[in-house]
Order: C-alpha cells, then sequence, then structure tokens
C-alpha cells in the first residue's frame, strides 16, 4: 500500500476515532444528567412514601378514635328506663 493511501486510513481512522470520542462524551454526558434525574426522582418518590405512610397512620388513628366513638343506633334511641 503506497504511503498516501496508509497517510489517508490513517486520517480517516483518526477522524473516525475523534468522531466515537464525541459521541462517547456526549453518552456519558447524557448518562450523567440521567443519574441526576433518577436521583432527584428517587429522592421525591422517598418523601411521597413518607407522606403516604404518614396519610396511612392517620386514617387508623381516625379509624380508631371513630370506633370508640358511640354509633347513631345508639345516639338515637331513648334512653331505657
Amino acid at each position: 500500500m503506497p504511503k498516501t493511501e496508509l497517510d489517508a486510513a490513517k486520517a480517516e481512522a483518526e477522524s473516525r476515532i475523534q468522531e466515537l470520542l464525541g459521541k462517547l462524551s456526549d453518552s456519558k454526558s447524557q448518562a450523567d444528567a440521567l443519574k441526576e434525574k433518577v436521583a432527584g426522582l428517587e429522592s421525591r418518590m422517598t418523601e411521597a412514601e413518607k407522606e403516604l405512610d404518614a396519610a396511612r397512620n392517620h386514617i387508623k388513628e381516625l379509624e380508631a378514635s371513630a370506633a370508640k366513638l358511640p354509633t347513631e343506633e345508639m345516639l338515637s334511641e331513648p334512653p331505657s328506663a
């Protein structure tokens, strides 16, 4: 293979390498951005789970309090003498 062809092939290969390195850099940047987004979403999900647990506990407390109250039937019956 003549030197000019080797030089051309080398230049083409180097150009392709630079192109691929640029794509790799872009991909890494996108991956980093997605990691940050996932971390933010996981944090929001954790907070939402805490709020949901607190709401469930509050509902249980309200249900327990309601169970201790006299029922409407008991309140509407006249007192027995």
